[in-house]
């Protein structure tokens, strides 16, 4: 039976609101600690130590290899049955975006354990139903190139290394992976009409030999495939500009534009307007083409030149997106919802459910409602049931809460289908909230927008 929906606010209005304007300190995140660098092998560490330490909120695992060994790590916050997709780092010198995405996950597992609300958000109900998938470091054997040189890696290969780029021993411009091949020209996107292309394994700009050959970036097409992501965002480092279209669908477009446009709003990144024969081959244009869903990619820092971004820079790119990717989460139940609900109805069933901690009730069983008040920990009737929402009788009348592996006082028998008023709630339940006009830009801070 699928997993179902809890109750969140995440009216648009109130959500927006909440956006905060100034920076947060990044003194909250305890355990994503950095100095000047941000490393393979920190973010390894404390990957572990963040799985250790909310392993309610956090699942870790290896989707690949790079060719020097190194993991390619995905982890997964919340537990719910949609998925989003955020992956930083495709280039060696990108990895400020590595610290942005564990930063995210720590925010996140933090707040989901300790259940409380972050920027309007209940995130525990929220990410009880979609998950965030991150992968932080999308290509470790580039980043460790850029940050330590040849020293972290065979001498047997160090000629080719500095052939590759241009006949130098410092490393800081770095992009492509330690073939290099540059991962984000390698996807199947247009791929054999990339402008600029390197025709030689280079520093920068070289797509490869056929699309998906590296295997950085066979692991992310595999990935993605598997979670089937409602959303995906790549994060790359430089321009603070936004980009999310590539030949999208026609019927597609109103959607992906307000998404962008609120976007570009909660970040102050601008939207790069459509043009008509975009350049190919990166992630989120792959993504765009094969799932018609919403990608975007967004670069967080002012230009920088052939760097990496300096780690000062942090506090304000984290203050520009922290709340992102939970309000993509909640973009992306919007997706979700309606045809997962489509095939459950509502059945009346008699039996006393066992609440083992409290629970939050609403008028409907959609998470787009807002919750109407608190169940403590007791024993209480239920008369129907959709999913894993039940209808139980409170001091407000009959309200819905989801409570996924109920422990029934007695195993539960359906009796039938729900009668005529439960009938009504569905069809109720099953119409969404409207798209959001635009009221609900009117508080966040005005920034460039697509015309």
């Amino acid at each position: 039976m699928k997993k179902l929906m809890s109750g969140v606010f995440i009216l648009a209005l109130l959500v927006i609101a909440n956006i905060s304007v100034s920076p947060e300190p990044v003194s909250a995140s305890k355990m994503v600690t950095h100095t000047n660098l941000y490393t393979y092998d920190m973010m390894t560490t404390q990957l572990k130590q963040l799985e250790a330490a909310y392993p309610d909120a956090i699942h870790l695992e290896s989707i690949g290899k790079t060719p020097y060994q190194r993991n390619i790590w995905a982890v997964r916050v919340g537990h719910g049955e949609a998925n989003i997709f955020i992956n930083g780092a495709h280039h060696g010198r990108e990895w400020i975006t590595t610290l942005l995405t564990m930063t995210m996950i720590e925010t996140y597992a933090k707040s989901y354990t300790e259940q409380t609300h972050f920027q309007g958000y209940a995130t525990k109900e929220l990410l009880d139903q979609v998950s965030i998938w991150f992968v932080p470091m999308v290509n470790p054997d580039g980043v460790t190139l850029q940050q330590f040189g040849l020293s972290a890696f065979p001498k047997a290969d160090h000629a080719k290394l500095i052939q590759m780029n241009s006949g130098s021993r410092d490393f800081t411009r770095w992009k492509a992976n330690a073939q290099g091949i540059d991962l984000n020209r390698q996807y199947d996107a247009d791929w054999s009409r990339i402008r600029g292309n390197v025709k030689h394994p280079s520093w920068m700009n070289h797509k490869g030999p056929k699309p998906h050959f590296a295997p950085e970036v066979k692991a992310i097409v595999d990935f993605t495939y598997r979670i089937k992501p409602e959303i995906a965002v790549a994060y790359h480092s430089s321009g603070e500009i936004l980009f999310w279209y590539f030949h999208n669908d026609a019927s597609d477009l109103p959607r992906d534009k307000r998404l962008a446009r609120i976007y570009s709003q909660i970040t102050g990144y601008s939207l790069v307007k459509p043009t008509r024969n975009p350049s190919g081959g990166g992630y989120t244009d792959w993504f765009i083409q094969q799932f018609k869903k919403p990608g975007f990619t967004p670069e967080v820092s002012k230009g920088v030149g052939n760097q990496h971004v300096p780690v000062k820079y942090f506090s304000n790119i984290w203050s520009q997106n922290d709340n992102a990717g939970i309000w993509l989460a909640s973009e992306a139940y919007k997706m979700w919802y309606p045809e997962a609900s489509k095939n459950q109805k509502v059945v009346t069933i008699d039996n006393m459910l066992l609440l083992d901690e409290e629970e939050t009730f609403y008028q409907y069983p959609n998470i787009l409602r807002a919750g109407q008040g608190k169940l403590k920990q007791e024993k209480i009737r239920v008369v129907a049931q959709k999913g894993d929402w039940y209808k139980v009788n409170t001091w407000l009348g009959y309200k819905w809460i989801y409570v996924p592996d109920a422990v029934f006082e007695q195993p539960a028998i359906p009796e039938g289908e729900a009668e005529q008023e439960n009938q009504k709630e569905e069809v109720t339940d099953l119409e969404m909230t409207p798209e959001p006009d635009n009221k609900e830009e009117q508080n966040v801070k005005t920034q460039p927008t697509l015309e």
